[in-house]
């Protein structure tokens, strides 16, 4: 592990027993392991309560062994983890070197699981139906087309193959989903491609602007 963090200049400094120390009392730790050196050349860990939440940090590449996906498939392990797949998971990710990126306006976090974010959020009394087609090249198992149904303020969602009443990257959905904005601001920020009419309009009534609050540690 410690040479993982090695290979990060803003990381060279850690010093090995606490990094020892967090990943003790980190609730999960997931690593790819190099067997023909048997040195550890990925890893991500993760703090929560197993019930509800859960935050990934932490996610680093070993430098030799970046550009190979390793840091996609360990936030897939973390994602696909038993004892985590019915927690909702915000990824802040360490470097840019450990996954592939860009930089837009919106708030720091994603969506990892577009299914389980859109069928817990609270609808309130609306009811509606959406086609979306979602675009996610970090957490491909949401790069997907989805219908959301929407009754009496509870949300289902299934997998489609049929044509989509507006695509959204998962930055730009993420925006809407934590009430960042609205969609007005959505539409400058990412992808927002609209194939039907009034589907802004059913977004909007959907994903409301609302206001944020942030903890004072920020």
């Amino acid at each position: 592990m410690q040479n993982c963090y090695e290979t990060y200049d803003s990381w060279e400094d850690r010093d090995r027993d606490r990094v020892a120390t967090a990943l003790r009392h980190s609730g999960e730790h997931i690593y790819a392991l190099d067997t023909q050196v048997d040195e550890v050349v990925a890893s991500a860990r993760v703090l929560t309560d197993y019930s509800y939440y859960g935050v990934i940090y932490d996610v680093i590449v070993n430098k030799a062994y970046r550009d190979e996906g390793l840091g996609k498939r360990v936030v897939r392990s973390v994602v696909q983890h038993p004892p985590l797949t019915d927690v909702e998971l915000l990824a802040l990710l360490s470097d840019a070197a450990a996954v592939d990126y860009s930089v837009t306006l919106g708030p720091v976090g994603r969506v990892l699981e577009f299914p389980t974010a859109v069928e817990r959020l609270d609808y309130r009394s609306i009811d509606a139906t959406l086609t979306v087609s979602i675009v996610d090249d970090i957490a491909e198992w949401n790069d997907d087309t989805y219908e959301i149904t929407v009754s009496d303020g509870n949300a289902t969602v299934t997998r489609t193959d049929t044509r989509p009443d507006i695509q959204l990257d998962i930055g730009t959905f993420t925006q809407l989903f934590v009430g960042y904005g609205g969609v007005e601001r959505a539409r400058l920020t990412g992808t927002f491609e609209v194939y039907t009419d009034g589907v802004v309009e059913t977004l909007s009534s959907m994903y409301p602007q609302r206001t944020l609050f942030c903890p004072d540690r920020f």
